[in-house]
């Protein structure tokens, strides 16, 4: 018996590659996977064989966090290694959580290359039935594009099926649970969840895992269905910052005594640390890490809002301003070295973060002519653009996917553009609805 049986999900019948299917059914290989050609109430294309579609690939400079992925392969690993179907990963934003899963995919995949892997943003109702919509087009199951809830169950179908190969399900960002709980009709879902929660849609099988990414720990708790399948990822120690900043950096002759002193300043947040060596590199030689913590430590700040700045009352509160200095210095570095790109920037911030289609932004970027916005008749053609984006990304505030047809930026930067000073002192555009 050959080691790869994919059920195609079309009446329950299985259709195994170099052997004659049940049922009288004949079936032809095609470029390693099964054809379905007779017996198909659909008419349609087989499943598709294995594949990973995580949109991003690990960071290069990837600092290995060995004690959390071990966590992760022991509660994710497959039978008997493990018995858990689910675990959640929770902790501050930029602490690296999103990374880790990225990583733990890649791995999971290179030690079962038969199994798939799923990538689902989870921050809202929209986004999670986007993923699943992708799943199923990507499966190439039974119309995809169909109504929310048929297209939603025939995913689950296909995943509760414990006699398809093993696969990985990974929910980023699920930071409310209320997107799982409710189940009420919103409008931002076209067309509209009607009367199950999403928590319904996420089964519990032999051969399937979730890993959870979330800021909150409740959150992380219900979704993983039991505290003891969570873990809480903590700053990074300062060995690991360290070697993370000098990997960022390169290798610039700084003294180990002024990076030391930066990456403690940053609280070894790996967010902090990247957006912090992105700068000092982007500015030499006329930037050093002296220069940086004289910056970091200078009086010029504006807290964005009193919830982070009370520490009493928010233990998160210390890293959350460090994040904030961070990205200010940066940001006032871009909108003075170049101001459509942090208009481009500000226009990214009205889209949903995790997948921004490069179209739609060159489309509304090519669209717009507000003098207060940066991005004006001089900026309209696609080179603008590119050298606008490139800035942006040289200085680590957002990636490009691995198709290049989409782009992404961290969602607490997002929170920091709408939520700053210079957003209204910019008068930046506020016409543009959320993608």
């Amino acid at each position: 018996m050959p080691e790869s049986v994919y059920n195609t999900a079309f009446g329950g019948e299985k259709f195994v590659s170099g052997l004659q299917a049940d049922h009288g059914s004949n079936i032809n290989v095609v470029t390693n996977y099964v054809e379905v050609t007779a017996n198909n109430p659909t008419n349609g294309p087989a499943i598709r064989p294995p594949f990973s579609n995580v949109p991003y690939r690990s960071d290069p400079h990837h600092i290995d966090r060995p004690k959390l992925m071990e966590w992760l392969r022991e509660r994710l690993g497959p039978p008997p290694t493990s018995t858990h179907s689910r675990a959640a990963l929770f902790g501050l934003g930029g602490i690296g959580k999103s990374k880790l899963a990225i990583r733990y995919a890649e791995e999971f995949r290179k030690e079962l290359p038969q199994a798939y892997v799923f990538w689902v943003t989870a921050g809202s109702k929209e986004s999670f039935v986007q993923g699943f919509r992708r799943i199923a087009e990507d499966l190439r199951l039974p119309d995809p594009s169909g109504s929310g809830n048929d297209m939603l169950r025939r995913v689950r179908s296909w995943l509760s099926d414990n006699e398809n190969v093993q696969w990985l399900l990974i929910l980023d960002n699920a930071d409310d649970y209320r997107v799982f709980r409710d189940q009420r009709t919103t409008s931002d879902v076209p067309p509209a969840i009607d009367s199950e929660a999403l928590e319904t849609f996420l089964p519990q099988t032999d051969n399937g895992r979730i890993l959870i990414t979330s800021r909150s720990q409740q959150t992380a708790e219900i979704l993983a269905l039991s505290h003891e399948d969570t873990c809480a990822v903590p700053e990074m120690d300062e060995h690991q910052a360290r070697l993370l900043f000098s990997k960022k950096l390169g290798d610039f002759g700084e003294s180990d005594d002024f990076a030391r002193k930066v990456v403690l300043s940053l609280n070894c947040i790996p967010l902090s640390v990247s957006q912090a060596a992105a700068y000092i590199h982007k500015l030499r030689p006329r930037m050093t890490c002296a220069q940086y913590l004289d910056k970091f430590n200078g009086r010029n700040f504006v807290v964005l809002s009193s919830r982070v700045s009370n520490v009493r009352h928010n233990p998160d509160a210390k890293n959350q301003e460090v994040e904030i200095k961070t990205w200010q210095i940066t940001f006032n570095q871009i909108r003075d070295e170049r101001q459509s790109a942090a208009g481009l920037l500000s226009l990214m911030s009205f889209f949903q973060p995790q997948r921004i289609s490069d179209w739609v932004l060159q489309n509304h970027y090519s669209e717009t002519d507000n003098e207060d916005s940066g991005i004006n008749a001089s900026h309209k053609d696609e080179d603008d653009f590119e050298n606008d984006l490139t800035l942006l990304r040289d200085y680590s505030l957002v990636t490009v996917a691995q198709d290049g047809k989409a782009i992404q930026m961290h969602s607490l930067r997002k929170y920091w553009v709408t939520a700053g000073p210079w957003l209204r002192q910019k008068k930046l555009p506020l016409e543009h609805t959320e993608a």
